[in-house]
């Protein structure tokens, strides 16, 4: 990269950084135990069976190089550093914007596209990159399409053999990509339909590619991902629609939370308008301003195929998770959302020197950001972070490192449960640390035996060696 680039890429870092510093004191939670557990290899053939689909822990997904091989080595390295993983997690999302912001300039001017950029960083879509480490999948093959674009665009040395790596290991990283390859077949079509010919060996490697990694997940991975019912698929067109307009409106700045109290037919129950009375009026503004936006440049621009294409693009993206009913979340998002990104700069190719477009990103960008800060007030993705954290420095794991310990994490008396699905403050301990994934972890004591009060084999007349109250300021 020439100094300029450097000092550009250094900008994004810094308000990066910046922007999302909170996620430092945060903790690991969740999927990013379970990540390390199922990634931990004392020899090179249990690291080879990190590829093996057929795997011990029943792991109902494929993304071996994301998971782990990145985890093992990050243990090996670093053990559980926080605040190292933390730090990667923003680089790879400063870098992603960095590499957006070089596609969108070969159409825009620099200040134009910067501003579409600082777009995608403050776009809510990050909360769960940001502060749910675990999506450091999505990042890397956000990572992996941004360099493939970059490629197809510059056609610099080699180039075809670098869109056909990048493609490959994404694949080892997350499904949601699957159709990436189609979206970079139907870009060299359209600059050039004679580039069937020319790249001819590209053109079926990527396809020869796309279908044998399909056969190979139906065959070998998903005879077990099928009967997962969180996973369960709908090819109902209603069920598929209904997906992609959250994906859209969560795109226009919709925050994440509406959709757990918006019921059939767009009927909002009561907690939209009450519990959530000022997110969701700031929430209608958003839409509201993001939709004339939208219709503003629809009106004004000559649609062209290029146009019409990429913005099918952000809907091919998302095929691999518009099938799930019940498994939906915005941190899908990051992938699709380049290509609208990439459409909004082509609309506006000719006029970027328009008064008006610096107004209507400044706009964008300003919805964005009130977006994130009331996803960060009502995401999980952000509570529980903070929540494991908080548990890590109340828990004293010094004294659970050694022996057959039975461990007890109680309710808070205090605590009204609201919701017996829900459950007390033992539920959702049990919930961010993983079962027992999480202590037997960090107090590298795999011996421990480890009980929760909500449990419903949780017998109060036993005797435990540690008792800790999971306190309600915890939540």
């Amino acid at each position: 990269m020439k100094l300029k680039s450097y000092l550009i890429f250094i900008i994004f870092l810094v308000i990066t950084l910046l922007f999302y510093i909170d996620s430092f004191s945060h903790f690991f939670y969740q999927d990013d135990f379970f990540h390390f557990y199922i990634s931990q290899a004392h020899s090179i053939r249990e690291f080879i069976d990190f590829f093996n689909p057929i795997n011990k822990f029943s792991y109902q997904i494929y993304r071996p190089l994301s998971t782990q091989v990145f985890f093992f080595l990050y243990q090996k390295i670093f053990g559980f550093n926080h605040f190292i993983f933390q730090f990667i997690v923003l680089l790879l999302l400063s870098l992603n914007c960095f590499l957006l912001f070089k596609i969108i300039s070969k159409y825009i001017n620099h200040n134009l596209a910067f501003l579409l950029a600082i777009f995608y960083l403050f776009h809510h879509q990050n909360i769960g990159i940001a502060y749910y480490l675990s999506t450091i999948q999505t990042s890397f093959v956000v990572l992996l399409t941004l360099l493939s674009l970059l490629a197809i665009q510059q056609k610099r040395q080699n180039w075809q053999i670098k869109v056909f790596l990048f493609y490959f290991l994404s694949l080892f990283c997350h499904e949601i990509i699957i159709f990436n390859s189609f979206i970079y077949i139907f870009i060299l079509l359209l600059e050039d339909l004679n580039n069937l010919k020319k790249e001819k060996k590209l053109i079926i490697a990527l396809s020869s590619m796309t279908i044998l990694f399909i056969i190979f997940r139906l065959y070998f991975v998903n005879n077990q991902f099928f009967q997962n019912t969180h996973y369960s698929l709908s090819f109902s067109p209603k069920t598929i629609m209904n997906n992609l307009m959250w994906y859209i409106f969560w795109f226009l700045s919709v925050p994440e939370y509406v959709i757990n109290f918006v019921g059939s037919g767009f009927k909002p129950l009561p907690p939209l308008f009450n519990q959530y009375l000022r997110e969701s009026m700031f929430s209608l503004i958003f839409l509201f301003v993001n939709l004339v936006i939208f219709s503003f440049l629809i009106l004004k621009s000559k649609f062209n195929q290029k146009i019409i294409l990429y913005f099918a693009f952000f809907i091919i993206s998302l095929l691999p998770v518009l099938l799930f009913p019940w498994h939906k979340y915005v941190y899908y998002l990051p992938v699709a959302s380049i290509f609208v990104i990439i459409a909004l700069s082509l609309i506006i190719k000719k006029n970027h020197n328009s008064k008006v477009y610096y107004l209507i990103f400044s706009l964008l960008l300003i919805t964005a950001f009130a977006t994130n800060f009331v996803d960060r007030k009502t995401s999980y993705n952000f509570k529980r972070g903070r929540f494991a954290a908080i548990m890590r420095q109340q828990l004293d794991f010094s004294l659970l490192k050694n022996g057959n310990k039975k461990i007890l994490l109680a309710n808070d008396p205090s605590f009204q449960v609201f919701s017996k699905d829900w459950g007390s403050t033992s539920s959702q301990a049990k919930i961010v640390l993983r079962d027992d994934i999480g202590i037997k972890l960090l107090s590298q004591n795999p011996h421990l035996m480890i009980y929760y009060e909500d449990d419903a084999n949780f017998d109060k007349n036993m005797d435990f060696d540690y008792y800790f109250i999971i306190k309600k300021e915890w939540q």
